[in-house]
């Protein structure tokens, strides 16, 4: 009698698919929904890009806190234009081949004024304008706070202070009322 020896089977993951399929759209689009965390005149802010049109979201293209857009209002375009230097290519494609997403600035009749970044060359950027009634991809940031709460290292000395105290205590009562010794006295001032 011959034994049939098959390859043990192999666990099935309920995860393989859908594990695979993004990876696969992160392959296609590397940049695709990520955030990016800048610095700008001292402040941070996590920078994403949000499909809209003008339209749709007029309340997007506003000054935080009420919108998404520190940038907006500056007819000159100067504040979107350090936003969109400081990002750089980090988001990825936008609208137009080799550029990134747009950072609107103004809004005039019917057209959305927009720095767009090269994503090849930091100093090249693009001043164009495009309809406020088509989506378009976005730049759009939310401030970060600045952390109030005190840093871990204070904290963690807490104890180490205590026990030294603890330890100097000890020794001050373990000499009981024994002068103290003129060594450890300051020398004193000659005026």
């Amino acid at each position: 009698m011959t034994e049939s020896h098959r390859p043990p089977a192999r666990p099935r993951s309920f995860l393989a698919k859908p594990l695979t399929l993004a990876a696969l759209a992160l392959a296609i689009c590397p940049n695709a929904g990520q955030a990016v965390v800048v610095t700008v005149a001292g402040n941070a802010y996590d920078i994403s890009i949000q499909s809209t049109s003008y339209l749709d979201d007029p309340s997007l293209f506003q000054l935080p806190p009420a919108g998404r857009m520190p940038w907006w209002g500056d007819s000159t375009g100067t504040s979107a234009s350090v936003f969109a230097q400081v990002v750089y290519n980090q988001l990825g494609v936008g609208p137009t081949a080799g550029y990134g997403p747009l950072f609107a600035y103004d809004l005039s009749g019917g057209t959305l004024n927009a720095i767009l970044q090269d994503l090849n060359n930091p100093l090249i950027q693009l001043d164009d304008t495009f309809p406020d009634n088509q989506p378009f991809a976005y730049a759009v940031a939310s401030p970060l706070a600045t952390p109030t709460a005190p840093s871990p290292l204070p904290l963690a000395a807490l104890p180490t202070a205590g026990a030294w105290s603890r330890t100097l205590r000890r020794r001050i009562r373990s000499r009981g009322s024994a002068a103290p010794d003129p060594s450890l006295r300051p020398p004193a001032s000659t005026l």
